[in-house]
């Protein structure tokens, strides 16, 4: 029973993917993955199947590596019977899953698939998309996502009780809060959530935001029998 579980669970997942990559492919132009691919053969990707070659293809924009490498995943379980999905297919998986759920919010598909096809937007909307559909999932429904010079505003339409804000500043800091952060015009009504890498050693450093909410933002990749699985979590504090 347990190994009719994990097959049918495999299925499930390989299908998201496939689902995922069908989404980027109606986004993005119709050369934008050719291109990419025709690039990619000049590098060690050529002869590297499954092998992590990022270092080897700095030229290339990130959404098609990993369009290219969940193709590689997809390809490898029609041969196995088994889909144990890789880093890059798991981040595509969970974009297209996102971006098909909100849709009506994001941006016309012109300027998306500009968004994506730009390596800082990408990894920006990656991390947003989710906090997104799960502000949805709790009744609040976004309405506008807009490109900010630091990273992106999302308008929200009827606030909650717990969440009584109208608009969230989407940042992204990397390593630690930054002095950028700083210049954030405070605004009633908003929250800001701050992907970081990790949780700063001393929290006290975000108590110059601007901003009536902080909520940290990590995500960690941990791998188990059905390969690596993406873990997001998001922390709150009141500055």
């Amino acid at each position: 029973m347990l190994k009719e579980f994990f097959r049918l669970r495999f299925q499930a997942d390989l299908q998201t993917t496939r689902s995922a990559l069908t989404t980027l492919e109606e986004i993005m132009s119709p050369t934008f993955f050719q291109q990419a691919v025709d690039r990619l053969k000049e590098t060690s990707l050529a002869d590297a199947f499954g092998r992590d070659c990022r270092d080897d293809i700095k030229n290339i924009p990130l959404l098609a590596y990993w369009w290219y490498k969940a193709q590689e995943d997809t390809v490898f379980a029609d041969l196995s019977g088994r889909y144990y999905p890789g880093e890059a297919a798991v981040l595509t998986s969970e974009l297209g899953f996102h971006i098909r759920q909100l849709h009506p919010a994001l941006p016309p598909v012109n300027e998306l698939a500009e968004l994506l096809s730009s390596n800082r937007s990408l990894l920006l909307l990656s991390h947003l998309l989710p906090v997104v559909s799960h502000l949805q999932s709790r009744g609040l429904k976004p309405r506008q996502l807009i490109p900010d010079r630091e990273g992106f505003v999302i308008s929200l339409a009827e606030p909650q009780n717990d969440f009584p804000y109208h608009r969230v500043y989407f940042i992204a800091a990397a390593d630690g809060p930054t002095a950028r952060l700083q210049n954030l015009a405070p605004a009633e009504g908003c929250a800001t959530f701050l992907y970081l890498n990790g949780l700063p050693a001393d929290p006290s450093e975000l108590a110059g935001i601007p901003h009536p909410a902080v909520y940290l933002h990590t995500a960690f990749f941990t791998r188990t029998q059905r390969g690596l699985v993406l873990e997001r979590r998001a922390f709150g504090m009141v500055v």
